[in-house]
């Protein structure tokens, strides 16, 4: 996994393209897959630059994941591991949710992202972020409608989830919510504030169907590797 998120936005298709091709011409069986903050340098995602860098990974059926970046240090967040527990969440939220209204998943139909901790409030939210699009009258903005043309939940079918979401009860929801084909098993190891011996992920999956739990302890991830090109 490569870590673009750190470098300017103008470096990554370059980035992007060398890892490629060291990739093609390695021997091992493992796929490469581009890891991203919610910032590409001083951008935001939906940024219209990052086009092109969207329109290679769409070719090539690249699965690209999503850990949150820390872009508004404020002092509110110092206090109590705030930022780890509540401003990165949020930071996945509002990256995804600016994506889907500017058009990005719209203009690429094929991009698919990964998003850690389960996509943040993501889910939770995904009625209220619907209403920005559904607003019938005095609420209704027209910037949510000028780039896509159906609710934003409706690309949620672009993303995928992972299981490190802290408690059985909100991982038992994410899998309600957006189906087993759409989570991935992840442990946001080597941090502590996750789940990075899987006790939680695993006890909760191994309760499930078993074509839901083998989907989402690696076979939903494995179908997505074994198309990139």
């Amino acid at each position: 996994m490569g870590g673009l998120g750190a470098w300017p936005h103008c470096a990554w298709v370059s980035l992007i393209r060398r890892a490629l091709s060291l990739n093609a011409r390695s021997t091992s069986t493992v796929s490469w897959a581009p890891r991203i903050g919610t910032y590409a340098g001083d951008r935001p995602l939906d940024d219209p630059s990052l086009d092109p860098i969207y329109d290679i990974m769409e070719r090539r059926n690249l699965i690209v994941f999503m850990h949150p970046t820390s872009t508004d240090k404020l002092e509110r967040w110092r206090d109590y591991t705030l930022n780890t527990v509540l401003a990165w969440p949020n930071e996945t939220t509002l990256a995804i949710t600016r994506m889907i209204y500017a058009g990005v998943f719209d203009r690429h139909p094929k991009l698919q992202l990964a998003l850690a901790h389960g996509g943040g409030n993501l889910v939770f939210m995904r009625g209220r972020i619907d209403l920005g699009y559904t607003a019938p009258e005095f609420e209704r903005n027209p910037d949510c409608h000028k780039n896509i043309s159906r609710p934003p939940n409706s690309y949620y079918r672009q993303l995928f989830f992972d299981t490190a979401v802290g408690a059985p009860e909100m991982l038992e929801f994410l899998i309600k919510t957006v189906g087993a084909d759409r989570v991935v098993y992840g442990s946001d190891e080597p941090f502590e504030i996750a789940d990075p011996h899987g006790d939680m992920a695993l006890s909760t999956v191994r309760k499930l169907a078993e074509s839901d739990a083998n989907a989402i302890l690696g076979g939903n991830l494995a179908a997505i590797l074994e198309n990139q090109h």
